[in-house]
């Protein structure tokens, strides 16, 4: 089966996007960081682990930032955690669920109004009454949030970034979170297609193995263009599987 899911060249797309990326201001290895996304992406990893190398990836922007990331839960009115690889994983539990809402933190705010939501201060803003004490507990003072929407406009998540001081965004620091926002949906489309064609995959090959039906294929070589039809013949358990194949060739050419 072809792999025409909408046939979209994320390879072109990630050096699109990874050309875009500020240079980083830090100490941590950007290109390390780099790599192992662009590695992960091209795996079946698991969401949260692409979420936590993408985050890992933002932070080697600036220094001294955290950046989390929360995914919207099948309800469509909570936020769970998807990564914060560089806080404390008690922080994350402390604050988890956090209800898409204002006043719900940057995040929960950032989510309802489906905008950016600065906070310079946790402990002076309204939108953090019930997130402040925990967070200054952990020494956490800024944090900035961006919602994350895919192509269809459908919230995603949000991505956050964290500071230890009081901190209003400059200009590149704004168009660094709304840049990681837009590779942030990149990686979970990326990953959401790809699970649906992994699972229309192994659809095809049970149906395929299931019965007697065979499968076409196509390949051009050196005679010319070839034809094979495999397909799939119960047995009487002779193989560890019950099932053995046979393969039938066609050749038209010279």
């Amino acid at each position: 089966m072809p792999r025409t899911a909408e046939n979209t060249n994320w390879a072109a797309s990630v050096d699109s996007i990874v050309s875009r990326a500020p240079r980083s201001a830090s100490h941590r290895d950007p290109l390390r960081a780099q790599v192992r996304l662009l590695a992960l992406l091209s795996s079946a990893a698991p969401l949260n682990v692409l979420l936590g190398a993408l985050a890992s990836y933002v932070e080697t922007w600036t220094e001294g930032l955290h950046c989390t990331v929360l995914l919207v839960d099948p309800t469509g009115r909570l936020l769970r955690p998807g990564a914060a690889p560089s806080l404390p994983d008690a922080y994350t539990r402390a604050i988890d669920p956090v209800p898409i809402g204002i006043g719900e933190g940057s995040c929960g705010t950032a989510a309802a109004r489906r905008e950016m939501v600065v906070v310079e201060d946790v402990e002076r803003s309204d939108l953090w009454t019930k997130y402040a004490p925990i967070a200054l507990s952990y020494g956490l003072r800024a944090c900035w949030s961006v919602p994350i929407v895919d192509d269809a406009g459908a919230l995603l998540g949000t991505l956050a970034l964290y500071y230890r001081e009081r901190r209003a965004p400059s200009t590149r620091e704004t168009d660094l979170i709304q840049f990681a926002s837009s590779l942030a949906a990149f990686v979970m489309q990326r990953h959401r297609d790809g699970e649906r064609l992994r699972t229309t995959d192994a659809r095809l090959e049970a149906a395929i193995w299931g019965t007697d039906i065979g499968l076409w294929t196509s390949d051009v070589g050196a005679r010319g263009f070839i034809l094979r039809m495999s397909s799939a013949t119960p047995e009487r358990a002779t193989t560890p599987r019950g099932v053995s194949s046979s393969t039938m060739s066609l050749t038209i050419g010279s």
